[in-house]
């Protein structure tokens, strides 16, 4: 640990992972369920319950970082993936949001931005995360946002690390990569000399990963990181 925190003492830059970092995913995934639950619910005559009950119990099982759940939720109703996956993944991106950050992140970011630049590498569906952003009202905190489906490489490359530096002009041992998901957040940072911190959450608190995919620091809650910054 004092090897990580003498890395990030002399950091410029705070690079930011958004979902499940800065707020809850969980929020969005629920009032994206419930859209997709009514159309649903309206155009094949099924329980609207019924249909947000499965699609709740479906991530449950498989987390929220799995890229087929509309697929299986299509194939357990016996509904033509080829004809009705588009419209779901419209319906997913295209509603407005209305999100919070975890209790703490704003001020927090208020003061990390006077002492630092601040940035956002995040994945997803484009328009969907720009929703997200728009939600949360939080672009104006930082130097730049940076959605990896704008530059066609997403997490865990170490692409869309090296565009946001080259972008701010700091070198990768003068910021830092603070996410959550052991799975892609760091290894891409750490294989161009980022620092990394996770902050555990529940989906990933027993997770036990190769050393390369691991962040430099774990935290147990993202408001540790004013101790090591401010």
């Amino acid at each position: 640990m004092m090897n990580t925190i003498s890395k990030i003492k002399n950091i410029q830059l705070i690079v930011f992972d958004l979902d499940n970092t800065l707020y809850d995913e969980l929020l969005y995934f629920n009032q994206a369920f419930s859209e997709i639950s009514k159309y649903i619910s309206l155009e094949f005559r099924l329980s609207y319950d019924e249909v947000s009950n499965k699609l709740k119990e479906l991530i449950s099982i498989k987390g929220r970082s799995y890229h087929y759940l509309f697929n299986e939720l299509l194939d357990y109703y016996g509904i033509s993936i080829e004809k009705h996956l588009s419209k779901l993944l419209d319906i997913y991106c295209s509603f407005s949001p209305k999100l919070e950050l975890y209790p703490g992140v704003l001020p927090l970011i208020k003061e990390l931005g006077k002492a630092y630049k601040l940035g956002i590498i995040t994945g997803g569906m484009m328009k969907a995360q720009k929703n997200k952003i728009n939600s949360l009202d939080i672009s104006k905190y930082f130097e730049h946002v940076l959605i990896t489906q704008e530059i066609g490489a997403n997490k865990p490359d170490s692409f869309p690390y090296s565009y946001l530096l080259n972008i701010l002009k700091i070198k990768p041992d003068r910021s830092v990569y603070i996410g959550d998901n052991p799975f892609v957040d760091f290894i891409g940072a750490k294989t161009i000399g980022m620092p990394t911190i996770r902050v555990r959450v529940p989906e990933f608190s027993s997770v036990e990963v190769r050393s390369d995919f691991e962040a430099d620091l774990v935290i147990d809650n993202i408001l540790e990181i004013e101790k090591l910054f401010l």
